[in-house]
């Protein structure tokens, strides 16, 4: 025998309900875990951008420091564009 089913309001009368099915609470279960799993790369991918910007520093700061030896680059660069 199937587990009782949940009933809950509709948004077009706060007095009318509905019979929602079990596979409804399952469903959300699932929906759950794809939400966390989502997070969870989210968490993942800001980690590696983390991991790969720190590792690029020291490269931006040495094409800075060659950059600042030519004189005008900067304003070249710009009227360039």
């Amino acid at each position: 025998m199937d587990p009782p089913s949940k009933r809950i309001k509709t948004k077009e009368s706060d007095s009318s309900v509905e019979d929602l099915p079990p596979q409804l609470e399952e469903l959300a279960k699932v929906q759950d875990l794809v939400e966390k799993s989502f997070d969870n790369e989210t968490e993942q991918i800001m980690k590696i951008k983390e991991s790969f910007a720190k590792s690029r520093q020291p490269l931006l700061e040495q094409r800075s420091a060659i950059a600042k030896q030519i004189p005008g680059f900067w304003l070249q660069v710009v009227s360039s564009n």
